[in-house]
């Protein structure tokens, strides 16, 4: 997962209530209608300020907001509600603010509230890390400009994400073991599985991470073999040489699964053993309890 998604994640997690919008051409000043800051509308309001503002009023009070983890303003939140006016904005960045710039257009705002005064506030701009984003809160990009919820997403959204993650990056498949290890390491970040429930719960755990391991292959087999199969096969020996590899890479991953996820959970328990030990007759089970030494 990108940095930057990850920290605005993280924010949003920690804090009292968080919102995100796309910047629009009309906070640049592109559209010619451009009025100071950002827009904020009423659902969102309780971001800005605990009590609505009232109308015939202006509010406003002074934040300090950290941008991308990198730099703070000193800005205003204000309620305007003199005259025609009834509309809540955040204001006041600075004359060197980058992200009521033009190329900024489409990006998406997430902005933190930490404490009353305090502020934490992300841009993110590239379509994977914006996808990254909808896809841990559960939302759609329609669904914008409102109150996010904090908690975040069930964790087999959270898990998904991973897995997305990761094979986005893939070009061949991983060795059994990386296979593994990578369903291991992702199930229980998503599900925030901590070290007493490998000992309390190791029968449920290995049935979750056999389960994560296969829609993990799944995802990366249809990444792999996605574009083969939309395109004609030249023969019917192609069709069948391509058929039998998938066959047997998914029999060979199968047959290595389990015995990884094992060794992991007794490795996890502290249980003293040996795999592809050799015994007598020449035989090697797959885990010999001590070791072959006893």
């Amino acid at each position: 997962m990108n940095n930057l998604l990850e920290s605005a994640i993280n924010a949003i997690q920690r804090s009292k209530k968080a919102w995100c919008r796309y910047i629009t051409a009309n906070d640049t000043g592109q559209t010619g209608g451009h009025q100071s800051g950002f827009y904020v509308p009423k659902c969102a309001a309780p971001l800005l300020f605990d009590e609505l503002g009232r109308k015939g009023e202006n509010k406003e009070k002074t934040v300090s907001i950290l941008w991308q983890d990198d730099f703070y303003t000193t800005s205003r939140m204000k309620y305007y509600g003199q005259r025609t006016r009834n509309e809540y904005r955040i204001t006041r960045f600075g004359r060197d603010f980058p992200f009521l710039n033009d190329e900024y257009i489409g990006s998406l705002l997430i902005l933190s509230k930490m404490t009353d005064s305090d502020y934490v506030a992300y841009v993110l701009s590239s379509d994977d890390d914006i996808d990254g984003f909808y896809a841990y809160f559960n939302l759609s990009p329609n669904e914008t400009n409102q109150l996010i919820t904090a908690g975040g997403t069930d964790p087999d959204k959270k898990l998904e994400m991973f897995f997305q993650e990761h094979v986005r990056e893939l070009d061949d498949f991983p060795t059994t073991l990386q296979m593994s290890s990578l369903a291991q390491l992702n199930f229980n970040k998503a599900h925030s599985i901590s070290k007493s429930d490998f000992i309390k719960s190791p029968d449920s755990l290995l049935l979750s991470w056999l389960d994560a391991e296969y829609r993990l292959f799944r995802l990366i087999e249809e990444k792999i073999y996605s574009g083969k199969l939309k395109n004609a096969f030249e023969s019917v020996d192609e069709f069948v040489r391509i058929a039998n590899e998938v066959l047997n890479r998914r029999k060979s991953r199968a047959g290595k699964s389990l015995e990884h996820h094992l060794s992991e959970l007794f490795s996890k328990n502290d249980l003293v053993f040996e795999e592809q030990a050799l015994t007598e007759g020449k035989k090697r089970p797959d885990f010999l309890f001590p070791n072959s030494s006893c």
